[in-house]
């Protein structure tokens, strides 16, 4: 079955960081409110699929790619600091995994993702 490149879900995770304009810090928020049981729960989905994906990522959506590169190195900082309320490291596995396998992507001052 093929699904609908509107409805697919890259597109849509996309199309939800653009409105937020590709801030990783509100995915952060996101994932050490409260209320975070249903993105951490989306997140992880999302992130097991694009690790199965056969499909390159469009070269136009570096900003994607830049946004989970931050999201990562912060995630990495407030867990080296006991500061992340939960144990993340299933989550940044995964994450790790989709960054490589999608590609790393340079600042404008030479740094990764940061």
């Amino acid at each position: 079955v093929e699904i609908p490149a509107s409805a697919h879900p890259h597109a849509v995770f996309v199309e939800v960081l653009g409105m937020l304009g590709f801030d990783h810090s509100v995915l952060l928020d996101f994932l050490i409110s409260p209320e975070t049981n249903e993105f951490v729960a989306y997140l992880c989905t999302y992130l097991r699929f694009m690790e199965a994906e056969a499909e390159g990522v469009c070269a136009a959506q570096r900003e994607w790619l830049l946004c989970l590169q931050q999201l990562e190195h912060s995630m990495e900082k407030l867990l080296g600091r006991g500061l992340f309320p939960y144990n993340c490291n299933p989550i940044l596995r995964r994450l790790r995994t989709v960054i490589e396998k999608y590609g790393q992507v340079q600042t404008v001052d030479g740094r990764i993702g940061t």
